[in-house]
């Protein structure tokens, strides 16, 4: 901190200053640039680690309220060393807010899409890593294949349009959101699911005001800026059930694949008023006897002059009635 402190005196009246850290400077210690020891923090607008950085000290960045973006050259995250006189390195960096439009209140987290380390995970303030409320932002996402990962193990590889979520266990609102906002760029998305076994309720659906039989802590506007840009979704044989309206109102969604081997329920409004849905596949029977479609799975897809396709396989007996109705 006395180094930081002498750099930032020596620049007196300066306003703006981006720090670029060599890649030689392999750690960043404690209170760096915390104001009690570096009155000047409030200069800094920017904060650029180099590929050599390995140890990054607890409060290192604490109140600097003014830096807009941290960019990371390196691939590999840095230790954080906290200690009973520090907090997390980025305290006070970008502005928490529940309003989803002002991100520009936020930092900006920079990396590449080699970044082995875990995301800022998404908290309804925004994207959170270290003390500080960030924007996610992936520089070369559009060029390259990109796996990230959550603090829950689940995982989303990205590759040419099509957006894979990997782990164990049910897909939450939080894990939904902080993957798709990684991947916010992209106009359409294909989702496929291998392991997740719960899907969340109104999880992706762009327009959850039908939600009066859901718990308000189950259900996040904020996911659903996201939901009207899927066009097809796949689940793997770990699929057990789904929270109820999980797809409602996806727009775009034009094609759903399930595997129904362990699938115990689709619950209501699961799949309602995706009206451009033109086919839902199941694959495999159902293992289990209690296995049930809510009537009003499927409300709002197809239409009597212009019907969807229902695929299924052989010896599986829940189907249409003679008119072609079914479950909505």
């Amino acid at each position: 901190h006395r180094c930081a402190n002498k750099f930032l005196e020596e620049l007196q009246d300066e306003t703006g200053v981006n720090i670029e850290f060599g890649d030689g400077i392999t750690v960043i210690e404690r209170s760096t640039f915390l104001a009690r020891f570096t009155p000047d923090n409030s200069k800094l607008t920017g904060v650029t680690f180099g590929t050599g950085l390995q140890e990054l000290g607890g409060s290192a960045f604490e109140g600097c309220s003014n830096i807009k973006f941290v960019k990371f050259k390196g691939d590999h995250a840095p230790t954080i060393q906290r200690d009973s006189f520090s907090t997390a390195p980025f305290v006070g960096v970008g502005k928490s807010s529940t309003d989803s439009e002002k991100k520009e209140e936020r930092a900006d987290f920079i990396v590449s899409s080699k970044w082995d380390g875990v995301m800022p995970m998404y908290s309804p303030y925004g994207s959170y890593w270290e003390g500080g409320y960030f924007n996610i932002v992936i520089t070369d996402i559009e060029s390259n294949p990109v796996t990230v990962r959550d603090y829950h193990n689940h995982t989303a590889a990205y590759h040419n349009g099509v957006l894979t979520f990997n782990g164990t266990g049910k897909m939450d609102v939080n894990c939904a959101k902080y993957f798709l906002e990684l991947f916010q760029k992209r106009q359409s998305y294909e989702l496929v699911f291998n392991g997740i076994d719960m899907v969340g309720a109104y999880l992706f659906s762009p327009d959850n005001e039908y939600h009066d039989d859901v718990d308000d802590d189950r259900v996040d506007p904020r996911v659903n800026i996201y939901g009207d840009r899927i066009t097809k979704v796949k689940f793997d044989d770990s699929l057990l059930t789904f929270d109820g309206g999980a797809f409602y109102n996806c727009k775009k969604l034009k094609r759903a694949t399930l595997d129904a081997k362990k699938l115990l329920h689709i619950g209501r409004q699961d799949f309602g008023q995706c009206v451009n849905l033109k086919v839902v596949e199941f694959k495999n029977i159902p293992e289990s006897s209690s296995f049930y479609i809510d009537s009003w799975a499927f409300e709002g897809v197809g239409t009597k002059e212009n019907p969807s396709y229902l695929i299924v396989p052989e010896g599986w007996t829940d189907l249409p009635n003679e008119e072609g109705y079914w479950k909505g």
